[in-house]
């Protein structure tokens, strides 16, 4: 029992908005909903530790948490609370945060079966306010007792007579085998005692009452009508209240409680209708030996709540069993909160060390026996040899790991080494350049067609063979890379692995490529478009319009890509022919090397060269030379 002295409670009165959290100079209600929520968080959670385990809002959480959660702290905030309600403070008291809870069942109640169902809080005080003279017409004046009545975070005002409380007193001796002595009412005893107490003496009365009632569990309905107090009301609004903070609180852990939709569609109209509670949870319809029904749909048949819900109804209605689940899903795994996984580790424990106590008691017993004595001897050097070869077993088992890792690092690595090697051979022989034999043949004079000539060669795959080895060997034709410029000459030839298309400089010694992989489109121009009319009078100085048009009615026009722009690159025919040979060659090639990717890594070749997989033909080129050869081979025989 936590009683705070004469000396705190002059403290906590001092700086009582600073105990309570709040500012200073707050509204009653602001009062009276802080205390609410400090009560529910010392019912729910009275060792609470951490800041996730507090049933307040989450608005609020960060300034509750702060507030001392242990016996003394909460005597302090109770009479913080009671001195800014304007509530007596009761010496020698100690204040219960249960006593917010509608636990109190009904002092003999009838048969009828709603008021079995009644329940009340102990959180009920009686203080005397005035008195005051009062007379009915044709009657003699009285005096009415102005009581303040508080009762579970509510206060009113009620006016009783003297008989009033005398009618009180003779109802309530026929149930009670104990009761105070109602102070007496007669001239002597008005003469020698002050209004003032013979008011106080009453509110006492009442009080003891009321106290004698809440310490049996139970409360009288008679009490409650004579205070004026709604029971029914009051405990649906505060369950609202309650419930609505509890529902909006921060959990420490996803667990689930599930409960019946019909029993909390049942508390639900007792809430909005205040006439009947819903009674003790029903959980077990939903179970069937133990384990969930089936085809059960949630809304329908269950609903999911928090842990600090679950606790505050099971505290008020009981009932159950709880069905915990990590998932809001009765059919989801179970779950254990804090509280009850607390309660069976405390049980193991207890259980634990009851049997270390009785296995002392009894070792001690039987060393007093001298033939025990050589028992017990014996066995610790066997203890003490088991754990030696304990030691060697752990040893064995050590290096026995130590050597097996060792071997398996060792063949992961020379795994590594093979896989390393091959995939070298793989990168050298994708990116081996063809050898001087494949050239030389395909550069063979014989072998060697102008442009026009291959245009009557109809198989497609000697046209392509013998357009390689021609290109290879270089082919003059006239080119333009810009529409508003003149047509020069340039001798074009493929690069070893027909990767690129290469063309000579006249104004330098730098050979300038357009690679096939930034090949974008590849058209034919017939006749070639130029841009403006100055071309033409440029050129007409020279060789005349007519000769620039007609040169210029051939051509193919290949867009690429060049340091980060595009670029055309137009290609001046002599002959219709000469213009679908080299559309069909090129095509061929940018056909082919697309199908390459271009993004390899380095790697080094078989001569220590680091080089970088770039797009090719090379299989064009060996397909080629062997169709030559073939068919050089048919000629010779």
């Amino acid at each position: 029992m936590v009683v705070l002295s004469i000396t705190k409670v002059k403290e906590v009165t001092a700086r009582a908005f600073e105990e309570l959290q709040l500012p200073v100079g707050a509204s009653e209600e602001q009062v009276v909903s802080r205390f609410r929520t400090v009560c529910l968080n010392r019912v729910l959670n009275p060792v609470s530790t951490e800041p996730s385990d507090s049933v307040v809002p989450n608005d609020s959480a960060t300034k509750i948490h702060t507030i001392d959660n242990t016996d003394e702290g909460f005597q302090r905030q109770a009479v913080a609370f009671r001195f800014l309600s304007s509530l007596p403070l009761l010496a020698g008291v100690e204040y219960r945060a249960e006593d917010l809870l509608p636990t109190l069942r009904p002092l003999d109640p009838e048969v009828n079966d709603n008021e079995t169902k009644l329940r009340a809080s102990a959180m009920l005080d009686v203080s005397i306010a005035s008195m005051e003279r009062a007379q009915q017409a044709g009657r003699l004046p009285y005096t009415n007792f102005v009581l303040r009545v508080h009762y579970c975070l509510r206060r009113h005002v009620v006016r009783r007579r003297y008989s009033e409380f005398l009618t009180l007193h003779s109802l309530l001796e026929t149930k009670l085998p104990v009761i105070p002595q109602l102070p007496e009412r007669n001239w002597v005893y008005a003469l020698r005692t002050p209004p003032a107490e013979r008011a106080r003496r009453l509110t006492s009365y009442l009080q003891r009452i009321i106290t004698l009632l809440s310490a049996r569990g139970v409360f009288s309905l008679e009490v409650m009508a004579f205070l004026e107090i709604d029971v029914t009301r009051v405990r649906a609004e505060e369950e609202a209240l309650a419930v609505d903070i509890l529902s909006r609180a921060s959990r420490s852990e996803n667990i689930y409680y599930i409960v019946q939709s019909s029993w909390i569609s049942s508390w639900k109209r007792f809430v909005v209708t205040h006439k009947l509670p819903p009674g003790v949870i029903t959980n077990q319809n939903l179970l069937e030996n133990r384990r969930p029904k089936e085809n059960l749909i949630a809304a329908k048949h269950y609903r999911c709540v928090n842990g600090s819900t679950w606790r505050y109804w099971h505290l008020i209605y009981s009932g159950g069993p709880a069905i915990r689940r990590q998932t809001p899903s009765i059919y989801g795994p179970p779950a254990c909160d804090l509280t009850t996984l607390a309660t069976l580790v405390q049980r193991l424990v207890r259980g634990f060390l009851a049997r270390r106590a009785m296995q002392r008691m009894k070792t001690q017993q039987q060393l007093e026996d001298p033939t025990t004595c050589q028992t017990v001897a014996f066995k610790t050097r066997y203890r003490a040899l088991e754990a030696r070869l304990n030691i060697v077993r752990q040893y064995v088992e050590v290096r026995e790991f130590q050597t097996r890792h060792v071997a398996a690092m060792k063949i992961q690595r020379a795994f590594r080494v093979y896989l390393l090697r091959a995939e070298h051979a793989l990168l050298l022989a994708e990116s081996a350049v063809p050898d001087s034999a494949t050239t030389q043949a395909l550069q063979l004079y014989d072998d060697r067609l102008a442009l026009e000539e291959l245009a009557l060669v109809e198989d497609p795959a000697l046209r392509l063979a013998h357009f390689l080895a021609t290109m290879l060997a270089g082919v003059p034709l006239r080119k333009l890379r810009s529409r508003n410029k003149t047509p020069a000459w340039r001798l074009f030839r493929l690069d070893s692995i027909a990767s690129e298309l290469r063309w000579s400089s006249s104004t330098s010694t730098k050979t300038n490529a357009m690679a096939f992989t930034d090949v974008e489109k590849l058209t034919m121009e017939s006749p070639l478009a130029l841009k403006g009319p100055s071309l033409a009078r440029r050129m007409s100085l020279s060789m005349g319009t007519e000769d620039v048009v007609g040169d210029a009615a051939y051509a193919v026009v290949a867009t690429y890509r060049e340091g980060g722009g595009i670029r055309e690159l137009m290609l001046i025919c002599e002959a219709p022919g000469e213009m679908e040979v080299l559309y069909f060659g090129l095509s061929a090639l940018v056909s082919e090397v697309s199908s390459r990717t271009a993004n390899g890594a380095t790697f080094v070749d078989g001569h220590g060269i680091i080089r970088k997989r770039v797009p090719h033909a090379k299989k064009l080129l060996q397909e080629a030379h062997e169709l030559l050869e073939q068919c050089q081979d048919k000629r010779e025989t």
